[in-house]
């Protein structure tokens, strides 16, 4: 009895799926396989958008983590630079070790080579 129900169920959804169609409006039937042909399609151009937000957002993110390495390091020479300068001492020239203006000139060479391939990268970018 129960594999009888089972045919009478699977025949009740086969003529309500074939009444639907035979009752559904050939505008609105070409109206939706335009819009799924529509949404196929879109689906590799949404794949390369995403693709695109991932990768400024990876870019945008490297920047501000080179923005605070450089701030930071920026702070730190400015804080030797005061350093140096003895505010009790009204001299004219202040005395600095060779080495550690050394270290400082290449702080500074360090810096803007990093601004500069930063720079050189967005121009690529850009392109």
């Amino acid at each position: 009895m129960s594999a009888m129900n089972s045919e009478e169920e699977d025949r009740e959804d086969w003529t309500g799926d074939f009444n639907h169609a035979a009752s559904q409006d050939p505008f609105e039937a070409q109206q939706e396989s335009s819009e799924s042909c529509q949404v196929s399609a879109m689906s590799p151009q949404m794949k390369r958008k995403g693709a695109q937000v991932v990768l400024l957002t990876e870019g945008l993110s490297s920047r501000a983590v080179l923005m605070l390495e450089l701030k930071n390091s920026l702070e730190s020479l400015t804080e030797k630079l005061r350093s140096l300068l003895d505010f009790e001492n009204h001299f004219s020239e202040v005395l600095v070790a060779q080495a550690e203006l050394i270290q400082m000139i290449e702080l500074c060479q360090a810096l803007r080579n990093r601004l500069q391939r930063n720079h050189q990268i967005k121009i690529i970018f850009k392109e």
